[in-house]
């Protein structure tokens, strides 16, 4: 099928036109590797696949970190079907539509394929391994959920494991089959060789495994011609087999001794052998025998001559050599690190093992059954207590054993790599608890994001290599820790679970927080707070997923506060909003120090002012003055003398009240005066008022009661006279009835009126029952007002303004 993915209103891209059956999109495949490298940059290595399939083109995501999206929607990791006109974006920064064939025969002769191609994978073990698979239909995906796969969960549970639900994908390219690893845990294997993300070309007879030992298949491709190996492989595999037959296997305990000695009959006859074995120039047997005598009887003359001193050397030389041959058998006898090591271990002497290996790490590095022997110790001490602390999520313990076995442990990459897995587990479950688990939704704009992310790529590092070292483990933990090793594998299984969870909400999250950058960005620098607080509403709204708008709506808040402060130049209350409020999302602490910066006065001016308002917070009245009328010259000077201004006006309205102790007056304009008071700048004059606001208060909280208790006695009389009824106001003129019951509406009015004003100076609610009565009368009186209006143009309107007129002003 020939595909094209045309940009959209982007002049820096170019048109990508598709002709396979199998493409990847990524920052380094195909036509992709050939766009700007700034468009490009957040794309992964492994981000989508464009795919044929029953002529229907569908896209899935690999788990990029920024995502595929059709026509706005993210792809998950099920694959989506295309239609032409679609509107595809990779990683948000990528917009293509998709343009399909018209022509039905150019598709048709794009996916068919000339020959019928069968893939049978034949088990590697016949007897102990999997069934067969037949394989007709591609792409044939492998996955330990398909049916093919997911019927072993009860027969080989254990080696199911190492599958993963996105392992592997066969497809189909002409008349060639390819293989491709989907970024599974465990790897995709061809010929021992690991399979990555780029495809590869299956041929007959090859051997793929996925994941373990257990899953391993050798190839057959029908339908196609069978591929012969080149004679140059053929001949290598006889000299290698030839070579193997010349290989000698030692067992654990086999002597070099004996290796170097061995007779080797098959190499023929070496130089110095007997030429009588060879069969090559013989000797007569007589001439043998004669020659024997001769040679015994010139020994036993030669023995005659050795004197007594010479007998007594002859001792003493072999008394010698007997001590050095015994020296050297000592040594030869004694136990190797290796054999030490392994005797410590089967008598369950784990932490001695550990310390054997450790000491004799130097000299038997590279040395790999001491690697092996060096870890399973490691592990000896080290997995049970660690996987039981992890068991019982005891982070702090977990930690304790890591750091204890870092120190015990000899410097060598396996004991490494083992360590490294097991704290990468331990990091990872903790942060997950500390996330509230991996269905709590990450908080937008979030320090706590960071930490997500760093955990996310810390695990997909390529070190440590965590598949290697659970084979490794596999492969030195006793059958008698099987179950030790199941704990392991379900820990790392639930991690790697676990990360597969956040990596998935990490891909919501980018482009939505992408977004919402932008507008709080543009929001902030515009100042248009209302429209930025309806447009939180709609993302938290849009993004259901995700949480932390609730704490943009409180930075807002604040935000909000700071400005007002700012702009009513009270600069002291902006600074302390800036410096102590703590915002969630950087983008508003910016705001908050630009703001500090372009509207509030220099730090100069801003050290006299709050020394000014010191002095005045400690009853120095006159230097606070002074200071402030040194600093009305200043640019910012306007501050200065508002403050001056309001000061003076305090000062003025204290003087006053002491002329009027004994007036009527003087309780409510000492409320008034103390309510107008800041209690942090203002604390020398409610100190000093403190005595007689509390008898003033007292006072006026009792008028209060008294103008209530009025209230409500006129609102009885008023009911009890029969209200202003309908009748009342349609009359042409103004009645003597009308007259006096809007007299005794006005009375009822005016003492709830000034009961209102009195609690509220007192600072006191009105009693519950009073409290009705009030809000009874001020309802009564807005309905007879909505009512008089409402009879424009049916009574005179010099009648209607008259009976307006005797009636109380509209309350509150």
């Amino acid at each position: 099928m020939r595909i094209r993915l045309v940009p959209l209103d982007s002049p820096d891209l170019s048109v990508i036109e598709i002709r396979d059956a199998l493409v990847g999109v990524g920052r380094d495949r195909g036509d992709f590797r050939q766009l700007p490298a700034t468009r490009t940059a957040r794309l992964s290595e492994r981000h989508a696949r464009l795919y044929d399939k029953n002529r229907t083109l569908y896209v899935v995501d690999l788990g990029s970190r920024h995502g595929t999206f059709v026509n706005g929607q993210a792809v998950a990791d099920k694959p989506v079907a295309l239609k032409g006109g679609d509107e595809i974006n990779f990683g948000g920064e990528l917009p293509f539509r998709i343009e399909l064939p018209e022509n039905s025969a150019e598709t048709e002769g794009s996916v068919s394929a000339p020959t019928d191609i069968t893939l049978v994978l034949e088990p590697a073990d016949p007897q102990a391994g999997p069934d067969p698979i037949r394989i007709k239909n591609f792409p044939f995906f492998v996955s330990k959920s398909a049916p093919t796969f997911a019927k072993y969960a009860q027969r080989a549970a254990a080696e199911l494991d190492f599958i993963s639900r996105r392992h592997a994908q066969v497809s189909r390219q002409g008349d060639q089959l390819l293989l491709q690893d989907l970024g599974s845990t465990n790897g995709t294997f061809l010929d021992d060789q690991r399979v990555g993300a780029d495809p590869v070309v299956l041929e007959n007879g090859q051997k793929v495994a996925f994941g373990g030992s257990y899953f391993v298949y050798r190839i057959a491709i029908q339908g196609q011609p069978v591929a012969r190996p080149p004679a140059q492989a053929s001949t290598a595999k006889r000299a290698a087999s030839a070579e193997l037959d010349k290989t000698t296997f030692l067992a654990a305990g086999t002597s070099f001794l004996d290796i170097l000695c061995v007779d080797n009959r098959s190499s023929g006859p070496q130089p110095g052998e007997d030429a009588a074995a060879t069969g090559e120039g013989a000797v007569p047997a007589s001439k043998t025998a004669g020659s024997a005598a001769a040679g015994r009887k010139r020994k036993a003359g030669l023995l005659q001559q050795i004197d007594r001193t010479t007998w007594r050397r002859l001792q003493i030389g072999a008394l010698a050599l007997l001590a050095l041959l015994g020296t050297a058998g000592y040594f030869i006898a004694r136990e190797s690190p290796t054999e030490r090591i392994e005797s410590l271990l089967a008598a369950g002497r784990g932490d001695e093992a550990l310390q054997v290996a450790r000491t004799h790490f130097e000299s038997l590095q590279g040395d790999s059954a001491f690697e092996r022997l060096a870890l399973r110790a490691l592990a000896a001490t080290t997995l049970e207590p660690w996987l039981d602390a992890h068991d019982s999520e005891d982070f702090a313990r977990m930690q304790q054993t890591l750091e204890a076995g870092r120190a015990a442990a000899p410097q060598q990459p396996w004991s490494q790599d083992y360590l490294d897995t097991l704290a990468l587990i331990g990091d990872v479950e903790r942060l997950v608890r500390q996330h509230g688990g991996v269905e709590a939704p990450l908080r937008v704009l979030d320090r706590e994001v960071a930490g997500v992310r760093e955990i996310v790529d810390a695990w997909n590092r390529p070190r440590p290599d965590k598949r290697q070292v659970t084979q490794r483990l596999l492969g030195v933990i006793p059958p008698s820790d099987a179950g030790l090793m199941r704990r392991y594998r379900d820990a790392y299984q639930q991690a790697g679970s676990d990360i597969r969870a956040l990596e998935s909400q990490l891909s919501v999250y980018a482009p939505a927080v992408r977004q919402l950058e932008a507008t709080l960005a543009r929001h902030l620098r515009d100042g248009s707070l209302d429209r930025l607080s309806a447009e939180l509403d709609g993302y938290a709204e849009r993004y259901s997923q995700l949480g932390g708008f609730e704490a943009l709506q409180q930075d807002l808040s604040a935000y909000r506060a700071l400005v007002a402060a700012a702009s009513e130049q009270r600069v002291i209350a902006a600074i302390q909003l800036a410096t102590t409020t703590r915002f969630h999302a950087e983008a508003f602490a910016q705001a908050a120090e630009r703001l500090v910066r372009d509207q509030l006065p220099e730090q100069t001016f801003l050290d006299a002012y709050a020394a000014a308002l010191d002095a005045w917070r400690a009853g120095e009245t006159e230097r606070a003055l002074a200071q402030l009328e040194a600093l009305s010259q200043d640019p910012s000077g306007e501050i200065a003398r508002r403050e001056i201004a309001r000061m003076q006006g305090i000062l003025d309205e204290v003087n006053a009240l002491q002329g009027l102790a004994r007036s009527p007056t003087y309780d409510e304009r000492l409320l008034q005066l103390y309510q107008t008071l800041d209690p942090n700048r203002d604390q020398h004059i409610q100190k000093r008022l403190e005595r007689q606001y509390a008898d003033s208060r007292t006072a006026v909280e009792r008028r209060a009661l008294q103008a209530a208790e009025a209230a409500v006695g006129a609102w009885d009389d008023y009911r009890a006279e029969g209200r202003i009824t309908s009748t009342l106001r349609l009359r042409s003129g103004v009645s003597q009835a009308y007259k006096q019951r809007a007299a005794m509406l006005s009375r009822a009015a005016s003492n709830a009126r000034q009961a209102r004003r009195l609690f509220e100076q007192s600072g006191q609610e009105p009693p519950q029952r009073q409290a009705a009565t009030l809000t009874e009368i001020e309802r009564e009186v807005a309905l007879q007002h909505q009512a008089l209006d409402e009879l424009s143009g049916v009574v005179a309107e010099s009648t209607l303004q008259g009976k307006q007129a005797l009636l109380p002003e509209r309350l509150r």
